[in-house]
Protein backbone atom coordinates (compact mmCIF):
# COMPACT_ATOMS: atom_id res chain seq x y z
CA UNK A 1 0.00 0.00 0.00
CA UNK A 2 3.14 2.13 0.67
CA UNK A 3 3.55 2.49 -3.20
CA UNK A 4 0.41 4.19 -4.16
CA UNK A 5 0.07 6.04 -0.91
CA UNK A 6 2.55 8.77 -2.55
CA UNK A 7 2.09 12.15 -0.63
CA UNK A 8 -2.00 12.57 -0.71
CA UNK A 9 -4.00 9.55 -1.03
CA UNK A 10 -4.93 7.82 2.38
CA UNK A 11 -6.87 8.68 5.12
CA UNK A 12 -4.86 11.86 7.46
CA UNK A 13 -2.16 11.84 5.04
CA UNK A 14 -1.74 15.15 3.02
CA UNK A 15 1.31 16.84 2.07
CA UNK A 16 3.94 14.13 2.61
CA UNK A 17 2.63 13.56 6.38
CA UNK A 18 0.24 12.17 8.72
CA UNK A 19 -1.88 15.16 9.05
CA UNK A 20 -5.25 16.70 8.35
CA UNK A 21 -6.42 18.23 4.46
CA UNK A 22 -3.62 20.87 3.41
CA UNK A 23 -4.87 23.18 0.54
CA UNK A 24 -2.59 22.72 -2.29
CA UNK A 25 0.08 21.03 -0.53
CA UNK A 26 4.04 21.81 -1.88
CA UNK A 27 4.48 18.07 -2.19
CA UNK A 28 4.70 16.60 -5.74
CA UNK A 29 2.17 14.38 -6.39
CA UNK A 30 3.74 10.29 -6.58
CA UNK A 31 1.03 9.30 -9.02
CA UNK A 32 -2.03 10.36 -11.41
CA UNK A 33 -4.12 9.42 -8.39
CA UNK A 34 -2.23 11.65 -5.99
CA UNK A 35 -2.46 14.45 -8.30
CA UNK A 36 -6.27 13.71 -7.52
CA UNK A 37 -6.37 13.06 -3.84
CA UNK A 38 -3.98 16.56 -3.45
CA UNK A 39 -7.20 18.45 -5.45
CA UNK A 40 -9.41 16.39 -3.21
CA UNK A 41 -7.21 17.09 0.50
CA UNK A 42 -7.31 21.10 -0.76
CA UNK A 43 -11.35 21.24 -0.92
CA UNK A 44 -12.01 19.21 2.29
CA UNK A 45 -9.31 21.93 3.25
CA UNK A 46 -11.60 24.81 2.39
CA UNK A 47 -15.29 23.27 2.28
CA UNK A 48 -16.72 22.27 5.94
CA UNK A 49 -20.22 21.71 5.04
CA UNK A 50 -21.37 18.39 4.16
CA UNK A 51 -23.00 19.73 0.30
CA UNK A 52 -19.11 20.74 -0.87
CA UNK A 53 -17.72 17.63 0.90
CA UNK A 54 -19.51 15.25 -1.31
CA UNK A 55 -19.09 17.28 -4.38
CA UNK A 56 -15.91 16.61 -4.05
CA UNK A 57 -15.95 12.76 -3.40
CA UNK A 58 -17.93 12.96 -6.75
CA UNK A 59 -15.32 14.74 -8.71
CA UNK A 60 -12.47 12.50 -7.07
CA UNK A 61 -14.82 9.44 -8.05
CA UNK A 62 -15.35 10.48 -11.34
CA UNK A 63 -11.77 11.24 -12.22
CA UNK A 64 -10.21 8.39 -10.46
CA UNK A 65 -11.99 5.87 -12.30
CA UNK A 66 -11.26 6.44 -15.84
CA UNK A 67 -7.59 5.81 -14.24
CA UNK A 68 -5.29 2.47 -15.38
CA UNK A 69 -5.87 0.06 -13.01
CA UNK A 70 -8.22 -1.57 -10.10
CA UNK A 71 -6.84 0.76 -7.20
CA UNK A 72 -8.16 4.14 -8.59
CA UNK A 73 -11.40 2.50 -9.48
CA UNK A 74 -11.67 1.07 -5.75
CA UNK A 75 -10.42 4.44 -4.31
CA UNK A 76 -12.61 6.59 -5.86
CA UNK A 77 -15.38 4.17 -4.58
CA UNK A 78 -14.19 3.96 -1.33
CA UNK A 79 -13.58 7.81 -1.09
CA UNK A 80 -17.65 8.68 -2.65
CA UNK A 81 -19.43 5.74 -0.75
CA UNK A 82 -17.26 5.47 1.92
CA UNK A 83 -17.80 8.85 3.18
CA UNK A 84 -21.58 8.76 1.99
CA UNK A 85 -22.26 6.33 4.81
CA UNK A 86 -20.35 7.81 7.48
CA UNK A 87 -21.96 11.44 7.08
CA UNK A 88 -25.38 9.84 6.82
CA UNK A 89 -24.79 7.49 10.26
CA UNK A 90 -23.46 11.09 11.45
CA UNK A 91 -26.81 12.79 10.10
CA UNK A 92 -29.63 10.18 11.24
CA UNK A 93 -27.41 10.34 15.23
CA UNK A 94 -27.32 14.21 14.96
CA UNK A 95 -31.19 14.83 13.80
CA UNK A 96 -32.47 12.43 16.61
CA UNK A 97 -30.17 13.79 19.23
CA UNK A 98 -31.62 17.54 18.40
CA UNK A 99 -35.37 16.62 17.81
CA UNK A 100 -35.97 13.31 19.29
CA UNK A 101 -35.67 9.53 17.72
CA UNK A 102 -39.56 9.76 15.86
CA UNK A 103 -39.06 13.40 15.00
CA UNK A 104 -35.51 13.35 14.14
CA UNK A 105 -36.23 9.59 12.16
CA UNK A 106 -38.49 11.55 10.10
CA UNK A 107 -36.27 14.74 9.61
CA UNK A 108 -33.95 12.12 8.35
CA UNK A 109 -35.88 10.69 5.98
CA UNK A 110 -37.69 13.85 4.32
CA UNK A 111 -34.13 15.28 3.47
CA UNK A 112 -33.34 11.85 1.69
CA UNK A 113 -36.45 11.69 -0.24
CA UNK A 114 -36.28 15.89 -1.19
CA UNK A 115 -32.42 14.75 -2.48
CA UNK A 116 -33.66 11.92 -4.25
CA UNK A 117 -36.13 13.74 -6.28
CA UNK A 118 -32.91 16.41 -6.89
CA UNK A 119 -30.85 13.82 -8.06
CA UNK A 120 -33.74 12.87 -10.73
CA UNK A 121 -33.83 16.02 -12.13
CA UNK A 122 -30.25 16.80 -12.35
CA UNK A 123 -30.20 19.18 -9.90
CA UNK A 124 -28.18 17.82 -6.69
CA UNK A 125 -25.01 19.84 -5.65
CA UNK A 126 -25.34 21.21 -8.88
CA UNK A 127 -24.08 24.77 -7.54
CA UNK A 128 -21.63 22.77 -5.27
CA UNK A 129 -19.92 20.92 -8.14
CA UNK A 130 -19.37 23.85 -9.82
CA UNK A 131 -17.92 25.60 -6.87
CA UNK A 132 -15.45 23.21 -5.89
CA UNK A 133 -14.19 22.99 -9.76
CA UNK A 134 -13.78 26.47 -10.12
CA UNK A 135 -11.67 26.18 -6.50
CA UNK A 136 -9.61 23.21 -8.13
CA UNK A 137 -8.84 26.14 -10.83
CA UNK A 138 -7.49 28.67 -8.64
CA UNK A 139 -4.69 26.18 -8.11
CA UNK A 140 -1.10 28.44 -8.22
CA UNK A 141 0.38 24.80 -9.65
CA UNK A 142 -1.92 24.27 -13.04
CA UNK A 143 0.09 23.58 -15.82
CA UNK A 144 3.35 23.22 -14.08
CA UNK A 145 5.30 20.18 -15.47
CA UNK A 146 4.82 17.12 -12.80
CA UNK A 147 7.07 14.75 -11.99
CA UNK A 148 7.84 11.68 -13.93
CA UNK A 149 5.54 8.80 -12.76
CA UNK A 150 6.66 4.99 -12.80
CA UNK A 151 5.23 3.40 -15.24
CA UNK A 152 4.34 -0.35 -15.50
CA UNK A 153 6.68 -2.06 -17.00
CA UNK A 154 4.26 -4.89 -18.71
CA UNK A 155 2.57 -4.04 -21.98
CA UNK A 156 -0.95 -2.18 -21.67
CA UNK A 157 -3.49 -4.30 -23.04
CA UNK A 158 -5.88 -2.66 -25.47
CA UNK A 159 -8.35 -1.38 -22.70
CA UNK A 160 -5.78 0.63 -20.97
CA UNK A 161 -4.81 2.00 -23.98
CA UNK A 162 -8.61 3.09 -24.28
CA UNK A 163 -8.99 4.66 -20.98
CA UNK A 164 -5.60 6.52 -21.49
CA UNK A 165 -7.22 8.23 -24.63
CA UNK A 166 -10.69 8.82 -22.93
CA UNK A 167 -8.87 10.50 -19.82
CA UNK A 168 -6.67 12.44 -22.50
CA UNK A 169 -9.97 13.83 -24.02
CA UNK A 170 -11.99 14.31 -21.01
CA UNK A 171 -9.15 16.18 -19.15
CA UNK A 172 -7.94 18.49 -21.84
CA UNK A 173 -5.74 21.51 -21.10
CA UNK A 174 -8.00 21.96 -18.11
CA UNK A 175 -6.17 19.13 -15.83
CA UNK A 176 -4.00 20.57 -12.91
CA UNK A 177 -1.29 18.84 -13.85
CA UNK A 178 -0.55 17.24 -18.12
CA UNK A 179 -1.85 14.32 -18.33
CA UNK A 180 0.54 10.97 -19.18
CA UNK A 181 -0.69 9.14 -21.57
CA UNK A 182 2.37 8.40 -23.40
CA UNK A 183 2.93 3.95 -23.38
CA UNK A 184 5.90 2.43 -22.49
CA UNK A 185 9.26 2.26 -24.53
CA UNK A 186 9.01 -0.66 -26.90
CA UNK A 187 5.32 -0.59 -26.59
CA UNK A 188 4.18 2.07 -28.94
CA UNK A 189 1.16 0.20 -30.38
CA UNK A 190 1.29 -0.71 -34.20
CA UNK A 191 -0.88 0.70 -37.22
CA UNK A 192 -4.33 -0.77 -37.51
CA UNK A 193 -4.46 -3.25 -40.14
CA UNK A 194 -7.32 -3.32 -42.94
CA UNK A 195 -8.41 -6.48 -41.89
CA UNK A 196 -8.56 -6.62 -37.86
CA UNK A 197 -8.31 -9.33 -35.80
CA UNK A 198 -10.85 -10.46 -32.93
CA UNK A 199 -8.99 -8.72 -30.14
CA UNK A 200 -8.58 -5.04 -32.25
CA UNK A 201 -12.26 -5.53 -33.01
CA UNK A 202 -12.74 -6.06 -29.00
CA UNK A 203 -10.60 -2.74 -28.17
CA UNK A 204 -12.68 -0.82 -30.86
CA UNK A 205 -15.50 -2.31 -29.24
CA UNK A 206 -14.41 -0.80 -25.57
CA UNK A 207 -13.06 2.47 -27.17
CA UNK A 208 -16.67 3.16 -28.40
CA UNK A 209 -17.84 1.79 -25.09
CA UNK A 210 -15.61 5.14 -23.89
CA UNK A 211 -16.53 7.10 -26.04
CA UNK A 212 -19.95 7.16 -25.46
CA UNK A 213 -19.79 7.33 -21.59
CA UNK A 214 -17.50 10.54 -21.93
CA UNK A 215 -20.10 12.22 -24.51
CA UNK A 216 -22.55 13.94 -22.40
CA UNK A 217 -25.71 14.69 -24.58
CA UNK A 218 -28.49 17.45 -22.78
CA UNK A 219 -31.60 15.36 -22.43
CA UNK A 220 -34.82 17.72 -22.16
CA UNK A 221 -37.43 17.17 -19.88
CA UNK A 222 -39.43 16.02 -22.93
CA UNK A 223 -37.31 13.28 -23.81
CA UNK A 224 -36.73 11.86 -20.42
CA UNK A 225 -40.78 11.61 -19.77
CA UNK A 226 -40.71 9.66 -23.53
CA UNK A 227 -37.83 7.45 -22.59
CA UNK A 228 -39.33 6.78 -18.70
CA UNK A 229 -42.60 5.64 -20.36
CA UNK A 230 -40.88 3.73 -23.09
CA UNK A 231 -38.69 1.70 -20.38
CA UNK A 232 -42.27 1.25 -18.31
CA UNK A 233 -44.04 0.14 -20.98
CA UNK A 234 -41.45 -2.95 -22.23
CA UNK A 235 -41.32 -3.76 -18.83
CA UNK A 236 -43.89 -4.26 -19.25
CA UNK A 237 -44.84 -6.06 -21.85
CA UNK A 238 -41.54 -8.49 -20.95
CA UNK A 239 -43.22 -9.13 -17.83
CA UNK A 240 -46.24 -9.99 -19.49
CA UNK A 241 -45.17 -11.73 -22.16
CA UNK A 242 -43.21 -14.23 -19.47
CA UNK A 243 -46.34 -15.09 -17.35
CA UNK A 244 -48.52 -15.75 -20.45
CA UNK A 245 -45.75 -18.13 -21.31
CA UNK A 246 -45.25 -19.61 -17.62
CA UNK A 247 -49.42 -20.56 -18.15
CA UNK A 248 -49.43 -22.10 -21.15
CA UNK A 249 -46.18 -24.58 -20.35
CA UNK A 250 -48.23 -27.90 -19.95
CA UNK A 251 -47.27 -30.20 -16.88
CA UNK A 252 -45.23 -33.11 -18.46
CA UNK A 253 -45.88 -36.23 -17.04
CA UNK A 254 -42.30 -37.81 -15.94
CA UNK A 255 -41.95 -40.91 -18.39
CA UNK A 256 -39.88 -43.28 -15.83
CA UNK A 257 -43.02 -43.02 -13.36
CA UNK A 258 -44.48 -46.07 -14.46
CA UNK A 259 -41.13 -47.85 -15.43
CA UNK A 260 -40.18 -46.82 -11.63
CA UNK A 261 -43.56 -48.15 -10.26
CA UNK A 262 -43.36 -51.93 -11.98
CA UNK A 263 -39.76 -52.20 -10.49
CA UNK A 264 -40.70 -51.60 -7.09
CA UNK A 265 -43.38 -53.96 -7.76
CA UNK A 266 -41.54 -56.49 -9.06
CA UNK A 267 -38.95 -56.29 -6.09
CA UNK A 268 -42.13 -56.79 -3.67
CA UNK A 269 -44.02 -59.74 -5.73
CA UNK A 270 -40.51 -61.82 -7.22
CA UNK A 271 -39.82 -62.70 -3.93
CA UNK A 272 -42.92 -64.87 -2.74
CA UNK A 273 -42.77 -66.57 -6.39
CA UNK A 274 -39.16 -67.53 -6.15
CA UNK A 275 -39.23 -69.83 -3.00
CA UNK A 276 -39.03 -73.36 -3.67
Amino acid sequence: MEQFSGNYTGPDWSDGKKQSSVAFGESDPQSELDKLSRLHDSAYARYKDRAHLDAADQIYARDAKVLVGKFPWLAGNLVQYGNYTTRQGSQLVSDAARYGPLPGLIKFGMTNIYNANKMLHGTYLKQELKDVEDYYNTDPRKGQAAVTFNKPSKKMTPFEEAQNEARAEKVGSNAPFPPLVTPPVGNTPAAPLETKSPIGKVADYFKGLVTKKNAVVPETPEQRNQRLIQAQKEHFENYQNTYMRAQLVPTKRRKYKKKRYNVQKAIRVLPAHCIH
